[in-house]
């Protein structure tokens, strides 16, 4: 997919921004007032073998080169910096030389090992320990003492400039490694990236990283953030009293709060210097689209026609689906309550149904999952004043409407280059272009509409939103 603005007859100075998420890869340019110049998508490739599915860091630098290039070259800008934006979790283990010696694996091969680190240290972050207990998985395995550790995002950097280094938010939720787990394990620190702030350049782009990209050698580099950080970011959603719900791979609704959140709360890391992001899950709910089209439909080569023809049909349909129910547990549940064994499921299927109501039913299947962990949030820390949607699925309008109908919420629309933009926000006040992060935020975020409830249908949303929590309460285990 590619957005596009026309630029001007002079040189733009530009930062080019990488987002790797999940599921695809985004490349875009913004200019230091924070309108988004150009951007192009990828989307990642997943293999599986014998060990599991992974994916390959390897491709996504070489998609990073080709979506870059193609930017750079069909616009007149100059790239100023280069900032990145990424999912965390990723392991992507390499050699002294820099080669790749493991791929990212998508699996739960580490699955003990995680286990057996929460279980010592339930403090210990979630991404942080995720990244540990992939090393230690490897380690079991291979012997590998001599190999580094990195996150999918921070894989970029090192490419771009050859230094190991993560943010808090992607790694232990802290400037520094924890000590007392490193030395239970016996894991070298020089093993896992260092630590810095997602506003600082941590490196230039070398002299191979600029031709493969197309840019100019000793380019800045910085730092970023973990995708989540960058989309609340991007989005302007800074405080409690604002939400950000981000339909990528998963739809996650966020809030950001300045104190400590009691343990009834969800916190999923920090935000440098001293806030705290919070919010609920739901897994896998943007994949469910992709995973709709690649699998119920043979026609893969026109997806996106496809998409925009089943995207129009659904917006002009009543609410229900003619009945038939999605539930989108493609990977369990993770809340408002706990439940990984759940599986996804149709019901209510008839010999009148085709692929548009299995299309429509997906929508609101993940629709009405997203609303109850809105409703979990909601509880949680009182009324949002505002509400701003991120992530490539907000550019499907009858599901944005669906959100919309079952919160009860206007829903503002940022672009579909949230992560990228929180990612030149960073690199705005590291080059010093922007004075706060706060002044950044307020000068380079922008909105493009907002879409209101429908009277007519939040009524109807909420009993058929009932019915289908009954039918998913009901699901085994």
């Amino acid at each position: 997919m590619a957005t596009r603005v026309v630029a001007g007859s002079a040189p733009t100075p530009v930062i080019l921004t990488i987002d790797q998420g999940t599921s695809r890869q985004k490349v875009a340019l913004f200019d230091q007032g924070g309108r988004l110049v150009a951007q192009h998508d990828a989307r990642n490739r997943e293999l599986t073998d014998s060990a599991g599915r992974h994916q390959m860091a390897s491709e996504w630098w070489q998609s990073a080169c080709t979506l870059a290039t193609g930017l750079v070259s069909a616009d007149k800008v100059t790239v100023v910096a280069i900032a990145v934006s990424g999912r965390a979790g990723a392991g992507i283990f390499i050699d002294r030389h820099g080669d790749i010696v493991q791929e990212p694996w998508s699996d739960q091969r580490h699955s003990a090992e995680l286990a057996d680190l929460r279980a010592d240290f339930p403090d210990l972050s979630l991404y942080g320990a995720t990244l540990l207990a992939k090393l230690l998985y490897r380690r079991r395995r291979t012997g590998g003492n001599d190999e580094r550790c990195l996150y999918a995002k921070d894989y970029l950097v090192y490419r771009l400039c050859g230094r190991c280094v993560t943010d808090p938010s992607s790694g232990p939720d802290a400037l520094t490694w924890p000590a007392p787990v490193l030395r239970s394990r016996d894991i070298d620190v020089a093993q896992l990236p260092e630590v810095a702030l997602p506003w600082q350049v941590v490196g230039e782009v070398s002299v191979s990283a600029a031709k493969e990209l197309g840019i100019t050698t000793g380019t800045p580099v910085v730092l970023g953030a973990h995708d989540g950080i960058c989309a609340n970011v991007g989005a302007g959603v800074l405080g409690p009293d604002a939400f950000s719900l981000t339909l990528g791979t998963h739809g996650v609704v966020r809030s950001v709060v300045p104190s400590v959140p009691g343990a009834h709360v969800k916190r999923f890391y920090g935000m440098p210097p001293d806030l705290h992001v919070v919010g609920t899950t739901t897994l896998m709910s943007g994949r469910a689209l992709d995973w709709l089209l690649d699998q119920a439909f043979a026609d893969r080569s026109n997806r996106r026609v496809l998409f925009a023809e089943l995207d129009a049909w659904a917006g002009e349909q009543p609410p229900g689906s003619d009945g038939v129910l999605f539930f989108p547990y493609l990977a369990g549940q993770m809340s408002p309550r706990p439940r990984p064994g759940v599986r996804a499921g149709f019901h209510g299927l008839g010999l009148g149904h085709d692929r548009r109501h299995l299309y429509q039913a997906v929508l609101e299947g993940v629709s009405y999952a997203i609303a109850a962990n809105f409703d979990q949030l909601r509880d949680w820390l009182g009324d949002p004043g505002r509400v701003a949607v991120t992530g490539s699925a907000a550019a499907s309008g009858p599901w944005v409407q669906m959100l919309a109908d079952l919160t009860g919420h206007p829903l503002m629309l940022t672009d579909v280059a949230s992560e990228g933009r929180g990612a030149a926000i960073f690199a705005s006040v590291a080059l010093g272009y922007q004075p706060t992060l706060a002044r950044a935020v307020g000068q380079m975020v922008k909105t493009s509409g907002i879409v209101e409830p429908d009277d007519r249908r939040v009524a109807r949303y909420g009993e058929l939103r009932a019915t289908w929590q009954a039918a998913a309460d009901a699901l085994p285990d």
